[in-house]
């Protein structure tokens, strides 16, 4: 047996899967709940237990019966129940986002059809276009989504099993894509070959690496062993975390003190007010994340000095010379929009936004996969018997894995109206986009913009459809009657990117962080990934089961946050009306020149920065910072560079080394704790009486 089976560790055990299928069915339970019913619809929307807890109790259980205590391997076997639930962001702190979680794809599936059928101006159309294994076809069934049941009326099950089925294959089939392409494609040569940092993953590894590590005579973790120097910096740090925390609490919770659209728990918008004076037209917004910037500390000078000069360069330099030269014009107040508002980034001459969406991701994905293009070779070669065992994994089991998948997602596309030329179009643009998404988390952040909703769909799927005579090139304001378009618009969003995909708890960045946790915590890969696949077949199900009955039972979704507004989103998707950028454009021609701009781009800073060390801008820094609009990227790189420099200059780089990770985990972790509390106070106060208020059973 090769060394890379030996050196890991069993973590798929029965009370392992047992508790992480309890565990997914109680929190998705309490978390869509949570999300239906919050009134802190940013901020507590998803089961609101951080990790740590996990792992606390699991202390505590031990110290009362070793035998009890689960193993750094079994808890990595569990991760997935709370991942699924939550975002990305629950990996490095523990924040919700149910937007961005199971429940996200839940809105923008049934919900979305659902809420189409029920939409003042063109239900009649949605009502007549939408096949009865999207949503049922009963009248009582689709009002009843609207505003819920009436007293004495039931759930019509047998309408809604079809949809349930449906839903959750696709669903299901988008989280096995990102597993495979996360565990056998992806993660092996980002970790073992270019050693890529994961600063989502820092946190979650160095807690379950101390936590676990078991002194035998006292029976307890060396994790509070307070004279271990760099125990004693990560106790410290947890609490400085603690106290950042007031952050969110006071931007976010408490509604007195709500500042500036602050969400997610530390995403903190920081306005210049005085820049427009001095540079009228210049961006005078960015976010400040507390954790953001301590895990960024752990990476190299050229990535943050990257992202700072492409605010530098974009967002101050070239709008504010653009306004006074008349080159874009000036509205007031554009200082301090969000990157998906009407900025210059989304405007001509140069939409940097669109150009990194369209272009700089897209070559960013590709040239990633060329560079992978030996791992596809190992792939193919199992698939004819030459398999290997990678830390528990076998190279054939992957490869077929992933074979199954993406020939089950084109067999779905087909089934449900989708040309198959298209159908390989979407799966295509999802290998490659998807790529750059987790290459950009692995490296940096979760934060990229949308690509389906951002002109994606427009400037690539559209088109080729209509050059394939599939539909014609005008889409009716009143709604297609193209079946294959109407289900192309339907599947495309989620599956070509957006927010809810991009950083789920199990998207693409998502699935190779948890690979990474994965391997740095000594689990059986083979374990990992078997836990992962079971545990989001269970929660996935049961989580379409659920918000059927709870909207069902407990006011529609006119009484509830559901996401009603995705079907008008849909609808503009090709399906009665067109998304083609920059703001201005009628039809896919600049979106594909700008696209073409940003792939030269990242060609040429790829190439530069592979070939020369004198070149420091990075690839996948740059494309991340253009492709967000600047605004998420830029104030948190320059904080942390800040700091890093302090810090070496003050304890020397020697000691920066060992305790940079310690300072990173021990800030995250504490920053996020606070949740907890949050979370009980707003279920217990809000969510459980507004939902008992309107429950009929």
């Amino acid at each position: 047996m090769s060394a890379q089976s030996t050196s890991v560790i069993r973590g798929l055990t029965v009370r392992s899967i047992l508790i992480g299928a309890i565990l997914v069915i109680v929190a998705q339970a309490i978390g869509d709940m949570t999300w239906l019913y919050t009134s802190k619809t940013g901020t507590i929307n998803a089961f609101w237990l951080p990790f740590i807890y996990i792992v606390l109790l699991n202390e505590l259980i031990g110290r009362t019966n070793p035998r009890l205590r689960l193993t750094a391997q079994e808890l990595v076997c569990i991760f997935p129940a709370l991942a699924l639930v939550n975002s990305i962001k629950y990996y490095p702190k523990g924040a919700l986002s149910g937007g961005e979680a199971l429940s996200g794809y839940i809105e923008k599936t049934i919900v979305s059809v659902g809420a189409g059928m029920n939409d003042p101006t063109t239900g009649e159309y949605w009502r007549m276009m939408t096949p009865p294994w999207m949503f049922p076809k009963d009248p009582t069934m689709i009002a009843a989504w609207q505003t819920g049941l009436t007293p004495g009326q039931q759930i019509l099950w047998g309408e809604f099993l079809p949809p349930i089925i449906y839903w959750s294959l696709y669903t299901i089939l988008m989280y096995y894509l990102a597993l495979f392409l996360g565990f056998g494609v992806w993660g092996r040569r980002w970790v073992d070959v270019e050693r890529l940092i994961f600063p989502l993953s820092i946190p979650m590894i160095y807690m379950i690496h101390n936590a676990s590590d078991i002194d035998p005579e006292t029976n307890k973790s060396r994790w509070f062993r307070l004279q271990e120097p760099t125990l004693r910096v990560f106790w410290v740090s947890f609490f400085i975390g603690l106290i950042a925390s007031l952050i969110p609490v006071f931007g976010e919770v408490v509604p007195p003190l709500a500042v500036f659209g602050a969400f997610a728990w530390g995403e903190q918008p920081l306005l210049i007010f005085g820049l427009p004076s001095i540079m009228p037209g210049a961006m005078a917004k960015g976010v400040f994340q507390v954790d953001q910037v301590a895990l960024w500390l752990l990476l190299p000078n050229n990535l943050l000095i990257t992202a700072v000069l492409a605010y530098v360069v974009f967002g101050l330099l070239y709008q504010w010379i653009g306004v006074i030269s008349g080159a874009l014009p000036y509205n007031p107040g554009m200082e301090f929009l969000w990157n998906w508002e009407d900025i210059p980034a989304n405007w001509f001459p140069f939409p940097y936004r669109h150009v990194g969406i369209l272009g700089m991701m897209v070559g960013l994905g590709i040239i990633t996969l060329i560079t992978l293009r030996s791992r596809f070779v190992e792939l193919a070669r199992a698939l004819r018997g030459r398999s290997e065992n990678e830390y528990g994994l076998s190279t054939r089991s992957i490869a077929w894995f992933g074979l199954i998948v993406t020939i089950a997602i084109l067999a779905l596309f087909t089934a449900s109206g989708v040309p198959f030329i298209i159908a390989l179009a979407m799966v295509v643009f999802a290998y490659i986009y998807w790529t750059a998404l987790a290459r950009v988390t692995a490296t940096l952040w979760w934060h990229v913009d949308d690509f389906a909703n951002n002109g994606g769909v427009g400037t690539y799927i559209f088109p080729l459809g209509v050059a394939l005579g599939y539909w014609p090139a005008t889409v009716p304001t009143t709604g297609t009657t193209n079946f294959g378009l109407f289900a192309t618009g339907i599947l495309t969003i989620p599956f070509n990117n957006t927010w809810t995909l991009r950083v789920n708890g199990f998207g693409p960045g998502a699935a190779v962080t948890y690979y990474k946790i994965a391997r740095e915590t000594g689990t059986n890969v083979r374990d990992a990934i078997v836990a992962a696949t079971t545990i989001i077949a269970i929660g996935v199900v049961f989580g379409y089961v659920w918000r059927i009955w709870l909207l069902n039972h407990a006011g529609g979704l006119a009484n509830s946050n559901a996401w009603a507004w995705t079907a008008g989103m849909k609808f503009s998707n090709f399906i009665g009306g067109t998304s083609y950028v920059p703001v201005g454009a009628t039809d896919w021609v600049p979106g594909l020149t700008y696209g073409l701009v940003g792939i030269i781009i990242i060609a040429v800073v790829w190439f530069l920065r592979s070939r020369f060390a004198w070149f420091f801008i990075d690839p996948t820094s740059l494309t991340m910072s253009m492709a967000v609009g600047l605004i998420w990227t830029w104030l948190s790189g320059l904080v942390a560079l800040i700091i890093k420099v302090v810090l070496i200059r003050t304890i020397g780089v020697r000691r920066f080394e060992s305790y940079v990770i310690p300072i990173a985990a021990g800030i995250s972790l504490g920053f996020g704790a606070p949740i907890l509390l949050a979370g009980l106070i707003e279920f217990f106060a809000v969510v459980l009486p507004r939902f008992s208020a309107q429950f009929v059973p």
